[in-house]
């Protein structure tokens, strides 16, 4: 049975795939590897033409498939996963057996977990795939980030050197990265034809994520890091302090030189960060060994709200300086004086151990390691 030929808008691109057997068999979606294209599937889509409905695809930038127009963006599994589930729609496919090798096992595996388009959870019916797809996983996503660069540089050196993406947890990207990126981009050259760059601000552990994904090219993060692909760099530190409203009778304690004693810091009402953020963890560190456990807390899930909740004397909160440094200054908070020890907090710089470098990050993270003054 011979294949034919076709063309489907996806995601707004032109892919190119061959189809194998009746269209109303069941489907198999067979999905090459990285460097590769859909025809290396013609001896399996052979063999199971006479049972199924076989699609091989070409990725975008492989084969007869369209290139990405934006590399540093669309090389990435979950734009294809977009284009897995217009190809799916495209072609009034409600269910699927998936056959991948390598990057195109990597693509089915995301597709059938519904992580980047939960439209597809549950229309994967079946994975195959090879053991050379999940041990060279990590390699192949290094491998499509390098080459969403050089794309990007062969259309234009001057956009690859300025393209930057860049993420921050949640203290660091508000109050610090701001100023830090500020001089950053006045320091490079403004020749590019068209460049893009990017923040993402979320807590340490989606920072962390996003960088060992490839997603970012640099974090910088408050807490520590707990992926072993990511070299981690000590950066900067920042004081943790304990604050509450000016109006509180911590504060009058406070303000006539009194130490509040741990017991009565036992019974406050805590307004804590999220698990998973940096802040979290870092006041779970220092306090816990002697508060011994948050009796009265309140969850906010950034540091911008729980100090405008201590400022509106809802409780009591343990934030970085370079958060509290202007409602200190403005009397809107009041440092509270307690036995607790002087609490240091570390930040880091992370980057993954397989990323390979452009100027403009080795530059960025000359800049920010160079930086002496963080402070807001």
């Amino acid at each position: 049975m011979s294949p034919t030929s076709h063309y489907a808008t996806c995601a707004g691109y032109e892919i190119h795939y061959m189809e194998w057997g009746a269209r109303d068999a069941p489907v198999v979606i067979a999905w090459h590897g990285l460097a590769r294209t859909g025809r290396d599937m013609d001896e399996l889509a052979a063999h199971l033409a006479p049972r199924y409905r076989v699609i091989c695809p070409d990725t975008l930038g492989r084969g007869l498939s369209q290139w990405a127009r934006a590399p540093q963006d669309e090389y990435r599994l979950s734009f294809y996963a977009r284009i897995a589930a217009d190809l799916f729609d495209q072609l009034g496919i409600e269910k699927a057996h998936w056959v991948g090798t390598s990057m195109g096992g990597a693509i089915g595996t995301v597709c059938a977990s519904g992580l980047f388009e939960p439209q597809l959870k549950g229309r994967v019916q079946s994975l195959l795939l090879n053991d050379n797809g999940r041990a060279l996983l990590p390699r192949a996503l290094a491998l499509l980030d390098g080459a969403a660069g050089i794309e990007l540089m062969s259309r234009d050196g001057s956009a690859q050197a300025q393209s930057l993406r860049i993420g921050a947890s949640t203290t660091i990207g508000n109050y610090v990265l701001p100023r830090l990126l500020a001089r950053f981009v006045a320091a490079q050259p403004g020749h590019a034809s068209a460049w893009r760059s990017k923040v993402v601000i979320g807590n340490t552990a989606a920072i962390c994520d996003a960088v060992a994904a490839f997603e970012l090219d640099v974090g910088l993060i408050e807490g520590p890091c707990h992926q072993a692909a990511l070299a981690v760099t000590p950066w900067h530190q920042d004081e943790m302090v304990v604050v509450t409203s000016p109006d509180s009778a911590w504060a009058r304690m406070s303000l006539a030189g009194e130490r509040v004693p741990m017991r009565t810091l036992r019974e406050g009402v805590w307004l804590v960060r999220e698990l998973g953020s940096g802040t979290r963890e870092a006041t779970d560190q220092s306090l816990l060994p002697h508060l011994r456990s948050y009796r009265r807390s309140i969850e906010l899930g950034s540091s911008e709200a729980i100090k405008h909740a201590a400022e509106a004397g809802m409780g009591v909160a343990c934030l970085s300086s370079w958060v509290v440094s202007d409602a200190l200054e403005a009397g809107r908070l009041c440092r509270i004086a307690t036995t607790l020890p002087r609490q240091l907090r570390q930040s880091h710089l992370v980057v993954h151990r397989d990323k390979q470098p452009t100027a403009s990050l080795l530059a960025f993270v000359d800049q920010v390691s160079g930086a002496e003054n963080t402070a807001p």
